[in-house]
């Protein structure tokens, strides 16, 4: 029923973000109502900000392409995962020509990664039309995160990489705050997200979770931790935003390099405990964009009004 609504309001109100869609959006997704005059947990100060902070630079932070040129400037090319091949269409993949193992992403949302550990098993088929589906998708519209409007859809085809004992690589989501890590959520694989937790930057366990369950044994601390920590600061410094997520992968101490995301869980997420989101929140200064000064108290008021 949340979906079929959902579909209903978006086949009748502007793609452009306004206060309604994003309150009906939020009571779907969370169950919770959003209290605009009191914004305070981390999701609904991530909603703020999709009605107003709306710079053109973020597309090329959240395009999987283009954020290659990004972190090059950055870090130079060692901490990427070297790219294969770049397409426009499938019909331009040469199939024949692949290693036999690869990962294929879509370039203009989330949610479009195939990985192929086999060719000779991999079912080309079903891969060519699920490519196709996600290029047409259009990622800005479900929840209003207009960083994806007007990115290119392509194909990258990037290197597989995983453990040399087979294992697969831990997936590290630096939540950064102001161009600060303060924790990061370790996800069990990034081929399959089964369990996760946070920890906080001594690498204490905070035995927290959202949307996935929570990992009942420890994730090991990097040997090199610190090093990644310096990669999200590097990253996330002077990008003048509240908030920004920094993935990292981490692979028999190599750090390569996974993609930059504005909100997480699109600010809808359903935390456990949810003290936590609570907590994130404190962390968000929106007067940073000039909210709680008089002098935008009116056009405050005119986004969220």
């Amino acid at each position: 029923m949340n979906k079929f609504l959902k579909r209903c309001i978006l086949k009748t109100i502007s793609w452009t973000p306004c206060k309604f869609y994003i309150s009906v959006d939020y009571r779907l997704s969370t169950g919770q109502k959003l209290d605009w005059a009191n914004l305070r947990t981390y999701n609904e100060k991530i909603q703020l900000l999709k009605l107003h902070d709306r710079r053109e630079i973020y597309k090329k932070y959240v395009d999987k392409y283009e954020v290659y040129d990004f972190v090059r400037e950055k870090l130079g090319d060692e901490y990427l995962i070297p790219l294969i091949t770049v397409h426009n269409k499938v019909a331009e993949i040469d199939w024949a020509v692949l290693p036999d193992q690869f990962v294929i992403q879509t370039t203009h949302g989330s949610g479009g990664t195939i990985v192929c550990k086999d060719k000779s098993t991999f079912n080309i088929k079903a891969a060519k039309k699920r490519i196709r589906k996600h290029l047409r998708k259009k990622y800005h519209g479900k929840h209003r995160e207009m960083q994806y409007k007007g990115i290119k859809p392509r194909i990258i085809i990037k290197r597989y990489v995983e453990n040399k004992d087979g294992s697969p690589i831990k997936d590290y989501k630096f939540m950064c705050f102001h161009g600060v890590p303060h924790c990061i959520e370790v996800h069990s694989s990034y081929l399959k997200d089964n369990t996760s937790t946070f920890y906080n930057t001594k690498w204490e366990n905070l035995n927290v979770s959202v949307n996935y369950p929570l990992a009942t044994s420890e994730f090991e601390k990097p040997a090199n931790f610190e090093k990644m920590m310096e990669i999200a600061t590097q990253l996330s410094t002077n990008m003048d935003m509240p908030f920004v997520r920094i993935d990292l992968y981490n692979v028999d101490g190599l750090i390569y390099f996974g993609e930059i995301t504005l909100h997480h869980w699109a600010g809808l997420g359903k935390w456990k405990p949810e003290t936590y989101n609570k907590e994130l929140g404190d962390l968000i200064n929106l007067k940073t964009l000039g909210y709680g000064s008089a002098k935008n108290e009116e056009a405050h008021k005119n986004i969220v009004g």
